[in-house]
């Protein structure tokens, strides 16, 4: 009985531990060498807006997102 205790305490505190982080070496470094993008703020859409002005406002978020994705960071 003792037995069964000590090994369920055991396998919870195995099971609770946190494994450890990968060394550096293991990081791809083409991920590192990505600088984020400095893209405009997407504008907002107004509530209420008709269908016409919806359409325009994705139109103009694709055109954005179009131009940014084109740049170089």
């Amino acid at each position: 009985m003792i037995r069964i205790t000590i090994l369920a305490a055991l396998l919870l505190a195995g099971c609770s531990t946190v494994p450890p982080e990968p060394p550096a070496a293991q990081v791809e470094p083409a991920a590192l060498a990505v600088a984020p993008r400095q893209c405009p703020p997407l504008p907002e859409l107004r509530a209420g807006a008709s269908s016409l002005e919806r359409r325009m406002h994705t139109q103009t978020i694709v055109r954005m997102y179009a131009a940014c994705a084109g740049s170089l960071p």
